[in-house]
């Protein structure tokens, strides 16, 4: 490094003294600073189109036997095939239940009776336990669905058509 001053006039020039190099001064390791330097890009990524891959062949399960979940009248729900119980969690089973079996989170069971039977029957059995009726509805296909509430607690009871001798019966907690 050389250092230059100017000059007023008529006074001399000092003269220059030789500047020490970083390298020749001697300097304890731990005291020397390091410093990581990140590169800079050269050039920024542009987005690049992705596609959509789309399926060769679609999925088909294989068919069940008709008996345990189709019926003539094209019923699509498996058939309960246990002995029914005359209650679970606290909501009657109809006694003229003819199979029923737990499922995941719900109780289904076949009688062979016909929709307003057990409509007529749930809205005869639930009050006695506690529960209101909440709200009715009814599908075009002759379904229907009851709808009871006891505290916070919500049920539904749904049934359906499976043959003109047969309904399911599908209780959700």
């Amino acid at each position: 490094m050389l250092l230059l001053l100017p000059a007023c006039a008529g006074s001399a020039l000092p003269e220059p003294t030789a500047a020490i190099a970083p390298s020749s001064m001697p300097v304890p390791a731990t005291a020397v600073p390091t410093e990581t330097q990140t590169p800079l890009p050269t050039s920024t990524p542009l987005p690049t189109e992705t596609s959509t891959p789309v399926p060769t062949r679609t999925f088909t399960p294989s068919p069940t036997p008709p008996a345990a979940t189709e019926t003539t009248s094209g019923f699509h729900l498996p058939l309960p095939t246990g002995t029914p119980l005359d209650e679970w969690q606290g909501i009657p089973i109809h006694p003229d239940a003819l199979a029923g079996e737990e499922t995941q989170g719900s109780y289904v069971f076949t009688a062979a009776l016909s929709v307003a039977d057990i409509e007529t029957y749930y809205k005869l059995e639930m009050p006695r336990r506690g529960w209101g009726l909440l709200a009715t509805g009814q599908g075009g296909t002759g379904a229907i669905l009851l709808i009871f509430q006891k505290e916070s607690q919500m049920a539904t009871i749904s049934v359906l058509v499976v043959d003109s001798d047969t309904v399911y019966v599908m209780i959700v907690l």
